[in-house]
């Protein structure tokens, strides 16, 4: 029986006891048969529990998923509800901003329930540390805010949607690409947006390279100066109310000036062009990923952090077009 646990990883076997049991099998040359691994794991559960199993969806958001405004959070959420069903589970929301919830709170009662798994979902700016006893759990985070816990990672590959994004403006005429990003969205990128921009701009002659904007918020009057100073003809960015900030500066978009957002697939502006960001991809992912945890007994904080990223898709909007590169600047 210790051999068995040791080798499921249990937490009821010491760590020095797991250490030597799995060293001991690796000099056999014992490698466990998945089949047999997963029909045990559905019959040690089917005997625990006569319901559903129930995985946790953990929100530290500041309204639970039934008033949440967030897009992609809610995106990623519903599609790992349809994947946990898919799956044989149940993903049930757990909200950190509940009255009388506690992360200590929160830990006991997912124990006491027998809820072994967890996805964290993208976090608030406010909120980056969620202290919740990891130990106990099997858990991957869908954002890249919970970095410094050291969860495994599913999440979108914001380098990539910057790299498409300037790929595909440049294929229609556009040499002056500005980005304009704000704090918040360069720490969920874990500055891969920002990062690549800068690296692009590198590659360019002094005369097409663009200041990036900036900015704790992305507001009306420092657009305002870096538009005139920095003239693009064409703005990328993850926060789509830019488009309408750019057009109360009295810009016809795409007429005098190109726009591209980097999350197109929010729908919160008609006819946008820009990336699919494919959130629901994640939720998927990161339920998929969960579940092969449980089936392993893999649970705490891994030793070696794996991410996954997901990589989006163009859309074709109606906020750019073909252009002319050597027409005046703006």
């Amino acid at each position: 029986m210790t051999v068995s646990l040791a080798l499921r990883n249990s937490l009821r076997i010491s760590s020095a006891t797991k250490a030597r049991v799995h060293q001991i099998a690796s000099e056999l040359g014992y490698s466990a048969d998945p089949r047999i691994s997963e029909m045990m794991n559905y019959l040690r559960t089917r005997r625990t529990a006569k319901e559903q199993p129930v995985l946790a969806l953990v929100n530290a958001r500041e309204a639970p998923l039934s008033r949440l405004k967030a897009a992609h959070a809610l995106a990623i959420a519903r599609s790992a509800m349809r994947e946990a069903r898919h799956l044989g589970y149940s993903l049930e929301e757990f909200w950190l901003g509940e009255k009388g919830m506690t992360e200590r709170r929160l830990s006991n009662v997912l124990e006491a329930r027998g809820i072994r798994g967890i996805v964290l979902l993208p976090l608030p700016p406010s909120h980056r540390n969620v202290a919740l006893a990891w130990r106990k759990f099997a858990a991957v985070s869908t954002c890249y805010l919970s970095y410094d816990i050291g969860l495994h990672q599913i999440s979108t590959n914001r380098q990539f949607y910057i790299e498409l994004a300037l790929h595909k403006l440049r294929a229609l005429g556009y040499r002056r690409i500005g980005l304009a990003i704000d704090e918040d969205m360069d720490l969920r990128s874990h500055h891969q947006t920002l990062g690549h921009y800068f690296w692009d701009q590198a590659q360019l002659p002094p005369s097409d390279r663009i200041r990036e904007f900036y900015a704790p918020t992305l507001e009306l009057e420092p657009l305002r100066r870096w538009m005139h100073q920095q003239k693009p003809d064409a703005v990328v960015s993850p926060r789509n109310h830019v488009h309408g900030l750019l057009t109360k500066l009295g810009f016809r978009i795409p007429h005098d000036l190109g726009f591209a957002s980097l999350a197109a697939s929010a729908k919160d502006v008609p006819g946008l062009t820009g990336v699919d960001e494919r959130p629901e991809l994640v939720g998927t992912a990161a339920v998929d990923y969960l579940v092969a945890m449980l089936q392993r007994g893999e649970f705490g904080i891994p030793e070696a952090r794996q991410c996954t990223m997901v990589e989006g898709s163009w859309i074709k909007g109606r906020t750019v077009r073909r252009h002319n590169s050597r027409r005046p600047l703006l």
